[in-house]
């Protein structure tokens, strides 16, 4: 099995490259590939150069493999202006489900984005219809970046529903390194400016990106699921802040202590996933 994995050099990218290398240890020819930008990248590992916002480079880097894990992406409004942001992004997600198209990838990883559904600072009210909140709440972006997460998902629909590719999109939350989180359980702030206060850790989110590439799925299929601690990373009890700043939404699952206002369970159903680790856990 090949595995190419993009975005290898970033927060994501770095946890899942080790994560996948330890996990194919003992199969004979399995190879992880990663690619990014520039740099020489680890030693260790295949690496490949590639800027997937070209589609010649793309396809080339993806050649070979047997499945990929799309991290790559620019998050970070300080690095480039918005229109950039978002082009960039959705031209690297096109030109990677392109090249899985043509050269027979059969399954498709792509890292989209809780914000698609709550943006972490807000431009206007979001209104929840029901907590906690799940995938098929309607989503509500509210920048570039969010929005070209929502774009890569309705590519992937088509990708998958057209030409048959089996494609995963995770909506990772706030993805963090447990010694960065030194002052979690935070305040409440108000109002809440954090994508409902969920988080995952970065182990937990490298596995999930990991079981999305290997778990069997049947072919012409678009799944969507949440990649989300069990907890939030608040000391305000969850349902203070579900009836504090969403009286209106019905609550659907109980709320208890500081569980998740962001449901997990369609990645568990569908991958076996469940996060392991949380901001709580002695450092």
């Amino acid at each position: 099995m090949n595995v190419v994995i993009t975005g290898s050099r970033g927060l994501i990218g770095r946890y899942t490259v080790d994560h996948a290398r330890a996990a194919l240890r003992d199969q004979a020819g399995a190879q992880i590939i990663s690619v990014d930008q520039g740099g020489m990248g680890d030693w260790t590992a295949n690496y490949r150069v590639a800027d997937l916002t070209d589609a010649g480079q793309t396809f080339t880097a993806l050649s070979g493999a047997d499945a990929v894990i799309h991290l790559a992406a620019i998050k970070d409004h300080g690095l480039v202006g918005e229109p950039k942001l978002f082009l960039d992004n959705t031209a690297m997600t096109y030109h990677v489900l392109e090249a899985a198209r043509h050269l027979r990838i059969p399954r498709v990883v792509l890292a989209s984005s809780v914000q698609v559904s709550r943006t972490v600072r807000m431009l206007r009210d979001t209104r929840y219809r029901y907590l906690p909140l799940d995938e098929a709440h309607p989503v509500d972006p509210q920048n570039d970046y969010a929005l070209s997460k929502q774009v890569g998902e309705v590519m992937a629909d088509l990708y998958a529903g057209v030409y048959g590719l089996s494609i995963v999109s995770l909506r990772f939350s706030a993805v963090t390194r447990r010694e960065d989180m030194a002052g979690w359980p935070t305040p409440v702030a108000a109002p809440p400016h954090w994508a409902l206060y969920a988080y995952v850790d970065v182990r937990d989110a490298a596995r999930c990106a990991w079981l999305a590439a290997t778990v069997p799925l049947a072919p012409a299929t678009h799944h969507v699921a949440f990649v989300v601690a069990r907890d939030t990373m608040t000391a305000t009890p969850s349902a203070e802040i579900a009836r504090g700043f969403f009286p209106d939404a019905e609550l659907r699952a109980p709320l208890d202590g500081h569980a998740s206002l962001i449901s997990g369970e369609n990645a568990r159903r569908l991958l076996g996933f469940e996060a392991t680790h949380s901001c709580r856990d002695p450092v």
